[in-house]
Parts: C-alpha cells; sequence; structure tokens
C-alpha cells in the first residue's frame, strides 16, 4: 500500500481531501514542475476547501503521507517512468467522475498554481533563444490542451456543435501517455535554464 492510499484508509482523511487521483495529480504536476515548490506551498492544494477544518486530522501523519508520495513521485520519474497511473482509464460513461479525469484536474490545478514558475523558466529560455522559447510555447500548449479536453471531457459531449471531437475522444484518451512525456521532458528543458534551483527534494 502506498503512503498515499495509506492515507485515505481514514474516513477524517477522506472527508479532509480531495479524491486520491485529484490529488496524485498535484503532485504528479508539483514533481514536473521546471522548480520544485516547498511544501507549505503546494499541500494547502490537496485539500478540500468546501470541508471545514478537522482538529481531529493528524496533521503529522497527512503531511507524512503527502512527502513520502512525492518523494515516490519523484523517483518513478527519475527512472523515465510516467507518473501516471496506468489504471486510469477514459470512460467516456463517467467523463467528468472517472479517475483519469481527476487525475487531470488535480495535474492542471497545480500547474495552473505554478504558472509563475513556468513563465520564469520560459523567460530565461527565451533570454537564451526565441526560437526554442516559441517551440516550448507551443509545445506547452498543445499539452494543456489535450488535458483539458480529457479532464473535462463532459462539456465536449454536451456541445452539439462539438460532436466530431466528442466522437474523438477515446483517440484523443490514447495520446495522453505522450503528451504527459512531452510535458515532463518540457519541464526539464525548461528546468536546465533556471538560475539557483531548489533540488532538495530530487535527491530525496
Amino acid at each position: 500500500m502506498s503512503p498515499l492510499e495509506s492515507l485515505y484508509q481514514s474516513s477524517t482523511n477522506r472527508e479532509m481531501l480531495m479524491p486520491m487521483p485529484f490529488v496524485q495529480g498535484v503532485i504528479a504536476a508539483v514533481c514536473c514542475a521546471p522548480e520544485i515548490p516547498m511544501p507549505p506551498e503546494w499541500m494547502p492544494w490537496v485539500f478540500d476547501q468546501n470541508t471545514a477544518q478537522s482538529a481531529e486530522l493528524d496533521w503529522e501523519a497527512v503531511t507524512d503521507g503527502l512527502v513520502k508520495s512525492l518523494r515516490d513521485t519523484l523517483s518513478v520519474l527519475r527512472r523515465d517512468h510516467s507518473p501516471y497511473p496506468q489504471e486510469y482509464k477514459f470512460d467516456l460513461a463517467n467523463p467528468k467522475g472517472s479517475a483519469q479525469a481527476q487525475w487531470l484536474s488535480g495535474f492542471l490545478f497545480a500547474h495552473q498554481a505554478l504558472q509563475p514558475v513556468w513563465q520564469n523558466a520560459w523567460e530565461c529560455l527565451q533570454n537564451d533563444s526565441m526560437d526554442k522559447a516559441e517551440l516550448a510555447a507551443k509545445t506547452l500548449q498543445h499539452c494543456l490542451k489535450v488535458m483539458s479536453v480529457l479532464a473535462d471531457p463532459e462539456a465536449i459531449v454536451n456541445t452539439v456543435d462539438n460532436q466530431s471531437l466528442a466522437d474523438k475522444l477515446p483517440a484523443i484518451a490514447e495520446t495522453l501517455p505522450r503528451t504527459l512525456k512531452h510535458y515532463i521532458e518540457l519541464a526539464n528543458t525548461l528546468a536546465g535554464f533556471l538560475p539557483n534551483q531548489f533540488e532538495q527534494f530530487t535527491q530525496v
């Protein structure tokens, strides 16, 4: 059982935290970022803001589980493997509530929150090569578009004008592994242009 799965054995934790696929997506995006933020910055993103804070929550255990999950995800990335759970499949019958959609929603939520990090890295790359920066921007835009469509496919399915795109959703879902690979490669490239990078967690 993974550290994150252990956290969800507690009913209090399940009530306070976002769904596990969403949290996994948040942690994956944090690990993939050109510069990894400190835990106090990203940990609040995994809690359900609609749930009142519980005094019964074991904060030490939750923090430990989240940090260990970050460590394990970084280990996966260091082995050049995808942080995406292969068992999370596209499900047109449950488009927005599927594990895949929730994972991508968490991933995109964290990416948006880390936008200043990505912008800073892109500007550093731009200073080195405008052509490379433009290509990086196009790659990132494509990756985010694919992930956004799969994170909320219901919005596509319910739009009559986009019926042709809705029919292509299963095929788009098949490109997700390649899309994530391009995203990670881009993040690694941008990281190389950031000065004074924070690398503590890459050594965990």
